[in-house]
């Protein structure tokens, strides 16, 4: 399974246990959880950009 669709299934995961958390006692977890989706988001768009870094610098050397 490629990198990039781990993190999507932890993103995902970690919406649905955000989601069931609704007490004041919860707070910090939700906290907690709604950086660690935020961080995972931007590891998905960094890979992104390396995978289109990789595919524009073989489309350069192809010329």
């Amino acid at each position: 399974m490629p990198e990039r669709d781990i993190i999507k299934n932890i993103i995902d995961f970690a919406f649905m246990m955000k989601a069931q958390l609704h007490s004041d006692e919860t707070a910090l977890l939700r906290s907690i959880l709604a950086i660690a989706i935020m961080e995972a988001e931007d590891l998905i768009e960094m890979i992104d950009q390396n995978v289109a870094d990789i595919l524009d610098a073989r489309s350069r050397a192809s010329r």
